[in-house]
């Protein structure tokens, strides 16, 4: 099945390098591809948690020494792609939402 967008919606596609597929606008209803606006990362947010489990992993002494660090860098990891913002563009009506 093709369907065919408007041409408004198209323009405001094009104007985007990367894009969100089946995405909800609240403010027009419209529902399919949404451009990406901005992707921000909470480095701090995402180093206080891996520092966290780092420091409940060493103290327990369940991992050890050599094993902490790379849990450590895990959960920075985990940490950073959990508090990450992605600020999304409607192309129906220029509407920037917030996407976790």
């Amino acid at each position: 099945m093709c369907v065919v967008l408007p041409a408004h919606v198209l323009v405001n596609l094009k104007k985007r390098t990367s894009h969100k597929d089946k995405k909800l606008c609240l403010e027009c209803g419209y529902i399919g591809r949404v451009g990406v606006v901005s992707v921000e990362h909470s480095h701090i947010k995402a180093f206080f948690t891996g520092l966290l489990f780092f420091i409940i992993a060493t103290i327990s002494g369940v991992y050890g020494w050599f094993i902490s660090p790379f849990l450590f860098f895990l959960f920075w990891g985990v940490g950073a792609w959990l508090f990450s913002k992605t600020t999304l563009e409607c192309p129906n009506c220029n509407h920037n939402f917030l996407m976790r």
